[in-house]
């Protein structure tokens, strides 16, 4: 590590040179980071699971949706509403960024004449005075999905003709404007589903991201004054942290990868640990000036003595986190290896940023740490010291063997944001977002099997939390017009 140190000293403006470029190289990729705050990644589970989920996919492929808004009325809906909603829906699908939409006005249903089944648009099915909800309930596959509980309300569902993400957060942006536009002033629009929430976890860690660094560099701008008497002290700590984080966020864009959420301690882990590295080696400095070295000769001393130190406390945390590349979960495998490639990229900052800027600074004298009794601090009790560690450990495994995951990412949220307002009321008028998908396997031309399956349905309509159910039966009840 002197070698290196002595290195750099000799060869300061070339390094100088080299760090400056490098720099301005890794900010201008920073536009460029993917901030990827969905959940699917946290959500997906073993490759085992995954692989049967999967399975059962491409047997039963899911019917996915782009956007998903509602129409909140402030009336129970009858014909002047449905034209509305026949109107709005064929609007939308006249746009080329829209392929196909899924509401009250376009979906088919079936009626029964003289115990003939005929297909029929719904609004047509509407009979004089009689209002939507009252139309609905002959098709019961309608009731909380296109229509809400209280009649007053109706979804739009929307496919996108893009497959693209980007194009999807563009199409919401113009599907909110477009609507809001499109509907009377006493019309509310609802808009919820996956691009919604992403949009609004993007704003919350986003912002999260931005606070948390801030605070951290504020509290190291107040802390590093009561360790250090000099400017060097502070400014070169927080350069190292400021360049340690451009350049791991600029890796991160040239390995293609996204930030997402399990990635927020990434950011705290570099600031941790280019902090305290640079502590050591600048109060190691400072003592070889105080022993009567020039600058040269304690920049030297401060790599031979405390680089090899932060070398190898910087590849064991690398290790540790490179070490859930065993774990089943592939977003922390993922994040394991960020972090490792993280950690390794800060020490190659710490120990190229703190000698370059220490060759360049004006140093007249060495000042150590001025931290009252600081000093004083010693182990003299080694009784009490290994009781007081056995009862934090004791405590700590107690902890441990409680511990509770939550997986209620909502709840992050505040209570104002309009998402968590929408998907409230969403959830209290329509049948919800989270579905429960069931595979019963077994000969469905049998009549008993048939009684089977109905009754299982209306067992699980009688838990608090389940209230819809869609199945094959209703399915087969529509077709042949009930």
């Amino acid at each position: 590590m002197d070698r290196f140190g002595d290195l750099i000293s000799r060869r300061r403006w070339l390094f100088l040179i080299v760090v400056i470029s490098l720099s301005l190289s890794a900010a201008k990729l920073l536009p460029q980071l993917n901030l990827s705050f969905s959940l699917m990644p946290i959500l997906r589970a073993d490759e085992e699971t995954q692989a049967r989920v999967d399975e059962f996919q491409s047997s039963v492929p899911p019917n996915f949706y782009d956007q998903i808004f509602v129409l909140e009325f402030p009336l129970v809906m009858g014909k002047k509403e449905l034209e509305l909603i026949s109107g709005l829906s064929t609007a939308l699908e006249a746009d080329p960024k829209v392929a196909d939409v899924t509401s009250l006005g376009t979906v088919t249903v079936v009626s029964n004449f003289g115990m003939i089944p005929v297909p029929q648009e719904f609004p047509q099915t509407l009979r004089a005075n009689e209002t939507v909800l009252e139309a609905a309930t002959r098709h019961p596959l309608l009731e909380r999905r296109l229509i809400s509980a209280d009649g007053r309300s109706a979804t739009f569902l929307v496919k996108s003709s893009y497959d693209d993400g980007a194009e999807h957060a563009a199409l919401l942006i113009w599907l909110e404007e477009f609507v809001n536009n499109f509907v009377p002033p006493d019309v509310r629009a609802h808009f919820i589903g996956d691009e919604v929430s992403k949009r609004a976890m993007r704003k919350y860690m986003g912002a999260d991201l931005k606070q948390g660094l801030l605070l951290e560099l504020l509290v190291f701008s107040i802390l590093l004054p009561l360790i250090f008497r000099t400017f060097r002290g502070i400014l070169i700590p927080l350069t190292v942290v400021a360049l340690a984080q451009i350049y791991c966020f600029a890796a991160l864009v040239l390995a293609g990868l996204d930030f997402g959420l399990i990635d927020m301690a990434v950011p705290g882990i570099i600031t941790m640990i280019t902090v305290c590295d640079a502590v050591h080696m600048m109060h190691r400095f400072e003592e070889s000036l105080l022993s009567g070295k020039k600058r040269h000769g304690a920049i030297l001393e401060m790599m031979a003595s405390i680089g090899p130190a932060c070398f190898f406390t910087s590849l064991t945390t690398a290790i540790g986190f490179l070490s859930l590349i065993v774990a089943k979960h592939p977003a922390v495998r993922l994040f394991g290896i960020k972090a490792s490639i993280a950690v390794l990229i800060a020490f190659l900052a710490i120990i190229t940023v703190v000698p370059l800027m220490l060759s360049f600074w004006p140093i007249k004298k060495g000042v150590l740490a001025r931290v009252p009794g600081f000093s004083k601090l010693a182990y003299g009790k080694r009784k009490l010291t290994f009781a007081v560690f056995g009862g934090v450990l004791v405590f700590a495994l107690v902890g441990i063997a409680r511990l509770n995951v939550d997986s209620h990412w909502l709840e992050e949220m505040p209570e104002q944001e309009p998402l968590i307002q929408d998907l409230a009321w969403y959830e209290d008028n329509f049948s919800g977002i989270m579905t429960f998908d069931v595979r019963v396997r077994g000969d469905l031309t049998q009549a008993e099997n048939f009684k089977a399956l109905e009754k299982f349905q209306k067992r699980m309509l009688e838990e608090t939390s389940v209230n819809k159910s869609e199945c094959y039966t209703h399915w087969l009840r529509e077709v042949t017009g009930h």
